[in-house]
């Protein structure tokens, strides 16, 4: 199985200069948790949720005076439509992401998350549960509450 037959076609997708609470809202009407972001019709980064608050809320950003392009992950990991499966996860593993624009021609044409690749993949969840521990595995040290 390939990416293209789990991926959502035709993501959301919103500008690099849009207002970041102009995105957070785009994502709660569109009930995502990320967004590619455009500069026109080029892929240039993505905005995760978690990006919205760690690098906006966090720092005490007025989210509607700052644009998404302060706050977005940049340069974000692509896939094609034809990568398998595996490989996809084995990408989002190493990158610790759960999430990888689909591409092709240089356009973007789709966006696969974890979560598409658990509900297209049954009987594949160990491969599933594997991706997901490592992509939660923290990078630095955690807080102790």
């Amino acid at each position: 199985m390939n990416v293209r037959d789990c991926m959502t076609p035709r993501p959301t997708t919103i500008q690099a200069a849009q207002s970041i609470l102009s995105a957070a809202k785009t994502m709660r009407e569109c009930d995502v948790g990320a967004v590619p972001v455009m500069v026109e019709d080029k892929l240039v980064g993505i905005l995760t949720d978690r990006d919205i608050v760690v690098r906006g809320v966090a720092t005490g950003l007025e989210l509607e005076n700052h644009q998404v392009q302060e706050v977005m992950s940049l340069e974000p990991k692509t896939v094609k439509p034809d990568t398998s499966f595996e490989e996809a996860a084995q990408i989002m593993s190493e990158a610790k992401v759960r999430r990888l624009p689909v591409a092709e021609d240089g356009k973007l044409v789709g966006l696969i998350s974890l979560g598409d690749m658990a509900v297209a993949h049954k009987g594949h969840e160990d491969m599933c549960g594997v991706v997901l521990e490592n992509v939660s595995r923290p990078i630095g040290p955690k807080c102790a509450m």
